[in-house]
This record gives structure tokens, C-alpha cells and sequence, in this order.
């Protein structure tokens, strides 16, 4: 399946990217899929959490990473921490 994943971008002059938009679905499936290029398991919310714990250890402002995230408060739900 890894090798039959081909994404494409096509950028015009504006620097706008036209075509089509990815569905949810089609994200999980690049994801999984450059996982198996690499001989590992990992699924989109491995990318966006590691995204956020490099942007934190940057210094990155808490409301850039919040909005990057697309997250309406940096209040953090209850659950388990994972360091």
C-alpha cells in the first residue's frame, strides 16, 4: 500500500495551492502510510501531539501552538499526562 501513495501539490502564481482538498480519511491513509515506509506504526495524532511538544520546547508562544492546533482555549482536558 506504501508505495501507491503519490501526493501532489500544484501551487499557481498567486502562491495559492489549487486541486482538490484531502478528506480526513486520506490524511489517516498518507499517514499510515509513510508509518510503513519507515517500518513504524504511528497514526495522525502522533504527528499533531509531536508537533506540539517540539513547538513547546522551541518556546513557542502557547496561543501560536494553541491556534496551530485549531484549539479554543490552552486549558488542558483531564486525563493522563505523557512526557
Amino acid at each position: 500500500m506504501a508505495d501507491d501513495v503519490e501526493f501532489t501539490c500544484i501551487v499557481n502564481k498567486g502562491d495559492r495551492i489549487t486541486g482538490q482538498g484531502m478528506s480526513s480519511q486520506s490524511i489517516y491513509q498518507a499517514v499510515e502510510a509513510y508509518g510503513q515506509r519507515l517500518g513504524t506504526a504511528f497514526a495522525p495524532h502522533d504527528v499533531r501531539r509531536t508537533f506540539a511538544k517540539l513547538a513547546h520546547k522551541g518556546k513557542a508562544p502557547l496561543e501560536q501552538i494553541q491556534l496551530s492546533l485549531g484549539h479554543a482555549s490552552i486549558s488542558v482536558p483531564p486525563g493522563p499526562v505523557v512526557s
